[in-house]
């Protein structure tokens, strides 16, 4: 068990993967901790089989993760917030346009900057042109564009997806008159990844 958990700790640090591997670790030598004193334990104490051990080592395992994740990745996530708030207030809205909405979440391994607008008779066509000129001014780079549905409706709801570096933008076109907005316009940044487009 004890080679599984260290294949498995060298095959995250291998891939980058900043959360599991340290829990891993933490968690592994506490548990390595308790099988070599358990003879020294008080008998409550004592793991009476093997899935004891296992439950403790889970128990730890998550344990360690989320101090990780907070301890770790939050200070790391919540230092990229102000860069993405300056970078999303630097993109040019379109002209005759009202915020309705603006929201900065900050996650242990994600930032998000997003804001709801309503553009005064914009389609998704002239939101195009504008966010391709606007943001490929300021270095982003269009990755895509695709269709949504609602519940299996289709409104002519729609969304693109542009990159810069480790951030991705998305502007959003509902295509329903009752959305309570036109578009709305979104940066997020991940730890150790892109954030997906779709």
């Amino acid at each position: 068990m004890v080679v599984a958990i260290a294949a498995f700790i060298a095959l995250g640090l291998a891939n980058g993967s900043p959360p599991i591997a340290p829990a891993l670790l933490s968690a592994e030598v506490v548990l390595g901790a308790i099988l070599l004193a358990r003879d020294r334990l008080p008998q409550r104490l004592r793991p009476r089989s093997g899935l004891d051990v296992v439950a403790v080592f889970f128990a730890l395992l998550f344990a360690s993760a989320a101090v990780f994740d907070y301890t770790v990745n939050l200070p790391i996530a919540s230092a990229e917030r102000p860069r993405l708030a300056t970078e999303f207030g630097a993109i040019a809205q379109p002209e005759l346009t009202q915020r309705v909405s603006y929201m900065e979440t900050t996650k242990p391994n994600l930032v998000l900057v997003d804001g709801t607008y309503h553009a005064a008779a914009a389609t998704w066509a002239d939101l195009r042109a504008h966010f391709d000129r606007v943001l490929g001014a300021g270095g982003w780079l269009f990755l895509g564009e695709r269709g949504l549905k609602e519940w299996g409706q289709d409104y002519g709801g729609r969304v693109a997806c542009y990159g810069k570096g480790q951030d991705r933008a998305q502007v959003f076109f509902p295509g329903r008159v009752d959305a309570g907005y036109t578009y709305s316009l979104s940066i997020a940044w991940e730890i150790a990844r892109r954030p997906a487009c779709f």
